[in-house]
C-alpha cells in the first residue's frame, strides 16, 4: 500500500492518489515528485500545507525520500502537488567570497545552511585559494564547482551528495536489465566526440587529451577561473567529460522497476539491438507509479577521464 506524508503526517487514508511520478537524477538537476490526489471533499485547503513543507511518497518497493513542496494547484476535484529534493531556501541567490577553503568545507557549509547533511564519495578534498559566488543560488554555485571536479551533485532525502563520476563508473554492475518486453531507444553520436579540451584563465592554461582521442579540440566559450596550470588541466578534463559523456546513450521503458535508481552501473541485455548490450551508467530514472511504468536513462561510461 502506498503512503503519502505531508508535513510529516501520513494522509494516505484521507486522500486517494490518482497519479504519482518520481524522477531522479545523478547530477545536474533536483529530483522531482508530481502527485495528483483526489480532493473532491476539499480537504487539502483545510490542512494548511505551506510551500516548503516536507513531502514524502512511499510505495511499490521504493520511496522518494524527504522532498519539499514547491507548488500546489486545484484541478476539477483534484490537487496537483509538485515537490523537489532541493529545499526551497536553495532558490535564494547568495554572494560570498570563498577564500583558502577546501571542497568539502564548501559542501558542508552549504548543506548546513539548508538543513542538509553533506556526503562525498571518491573525491579528493581539493584546496582553493579563492572561488567567487556572486548572486548565485548555493546549489547552482556548488553544482558548477562539482562539474569542474567531475562530480555528480545529488540531493536526496536530506543529504547533499558529491560523487566523483569516474569513481561511480568504475564500480562493477550491480544488476542485469533484460530489455525483453521493453521499449528501447539508443543513440550513438560518437562522430561528435572531442579528443581534447583546453582551458585558459589569465596567465594560466592547460590542455587535457583523452586516451586514444581524436584531433578535435574543445575550447569552452564560458569563462573558467583557474589559479594554476595544473588546475587548468584538471578543469579541461572536466570540460571534456561534460562534452563527451552523453554521446552514446539511450533509454529503457517497461513495467515498474522500483529497485533502480540513478548513479549505478548495470549490465544491459539488449534484445532489440544486441550490439548495444554491455555495461552502462544510469543517469536518470523516472518511476510512474500510477501507470506502473519505469523509464531508465543510461549512457556509456567514459574511459580514462
Amino acid at each position: 500500500m502506498s503512503e503519502l506524508l505531508l508535513n510529516n503526517t501520513n494522509v494516505s487514508e484521507k486522500v486517494t492518489i490518482s497519479s504519482c511520478i518520481h524522477e531522479m537524477h545523478a547530477g545536474g538537476r533536483s529530483d522531482s515528485l508530481t502527485i495528483r490526489i483526489d480532493d473532491s471533499e476539499s480537504q487539502f485547503d483545510k490542512w494548511g500545507i505551506q510551500t516548503g513543507s516536507p513531502v514524502e511518497y512511499r510505495g511499490s518497493g521504493a520511496a522518494s525520500g524527504k522532498m519539499y513542496l514547491y507548488s500546489t494547484a486545484p484541478e476539477y476535484g483534484y490537487y496537483i502537488l509538485r515537490a523537489y529534493s532541493m529545499p526551497v531556501s536553495g532558490t535564494i541567490p547568495n554572494t560570498k567570497p570563498w577564500e583558502r577553503v577546501h571542497f568539502a568545507q564548501i559542501g558542508e557549509e552549504i548543506a548546513a545552511r539548508h538543513g542538509l547533511e553533506f556526503e562525498s564519495y571518491g573525491l579528493d578534498d581539493i584546496a582553493y585559494q579563492y572561488r567567487a559566488q556572486e548572486k548565485q543560488e548555493d546549489f547552482k554555485f556548488f553544482g558548477q564547482l562539482c562539474t569542474l571536479e567531475r562530480a555528480a551533485l545529488i540531493i536526496f532525502d536530506g543529504r547533499l551528495i558529491a560523487a566523483y563520476e569516474p569513481y561511480l563508473e568504475s564500480a562493477e554492475p550491480t544488476a542485469t536489465i533484460d530489455t525483453a518486453g521493453c521499449v528501447v531507444e539508443c543513440e550513438d553520436r560518437s562522430l561528435l566526440e572531442y579528443g581534447a579540451a583546453k582551458v585558459s584563465s589569465g596567465p594560466y592554461s592547460g590542455i587535457f587529451k583523452a586516451p586514444e582521442g581524436n584531433a578535435r579540440l574543445w575550447v569552452p566559450d564560458r569563462p573558467i577561473t583557474c589559479q594554476s596550470n595544473l588546475e587548468a588541466i584538471r578543469f579541461a578534463a572536466s570540460e571534456l567529460r561534460e562534452k563527451n559523456k552523453m554521446l552514446i546513450s539511450g533509454s529503457i521503458e517497461g513495467s515498474l522497476m522500483p529497485q533502480y535508481a540513478p548513479g549505478i552501473m548495470v549490465n544491459i541485455k539488449n534484445r532489440q539491438a544486441p550490439s548495444w548490450s554491455g555495461a552502462y551508467f544510469i543517469y536518470k530514472v523516472r518511476h510512474d507509479y500510477g501507470k506502473n511504468k519505469t523509464k531508465i536513462f543510461f549512457r556509456r561510461k567514459l574511459e580514462g577521464y
